[in-house]
């Protein structure tokens, strides 16, 4: 049920209302609060994986264009090489009264996500 509450962007007080209405018994704040723990590592790590996986197709894609890349690649799998990118962001409101936003870095030859940013303008000093 926390699955689907993350799945659906919903949080615990919308998981009890879904509860009620099944008229199944509703989970406890602390066992919420324990699974939703788990869920996000585990949300965190799946997306973090995916990242990885993306980063090495562009390096691929641009390895079969180039072949100086190709075999700088060959000879340093880490090797730093130059790529197109396009970056754009934006607010979680379309008013200018939003905390938080989100920056996204897409590769120009195979339009993949290679890297986000996510942004906050609120200070919790």
């Amino acid at each position: 049920m926390v699955l689907l509450s993350h799945e659906l962007g919903l949080g615990y007080a919308a998981l009890k209302k879904i509860s009620k209405v099944l008229g199944i018994p509703g989970i406890r704040t602390t066992t919420y609060l324990r699974h939703n723990k788990t869920v996000t590592a585990a949300e965190i790590k799946r997306g973090l994986e995916s990242l990885h996986r993306t980063r090495e197709q562009v390096r691929q894609a641009y390895a079969d264009l180039d072949p100086d890349v190709a075999e700088l690649l060959r000879e340093d799998p880490d090797a730093v090489i130059n790529i197109s990118v396009s970056f754009d962001g934006t607010w979680h409101k379309r008013v200018f009264t939003s905390h938080y936003g989100i920056g996204v870095c897409i590769d120009l030859l195979t339009g993949l996500v290679i890297d986000y940013e996510v942004l906050s303008s609120y200070c919790h000093a």
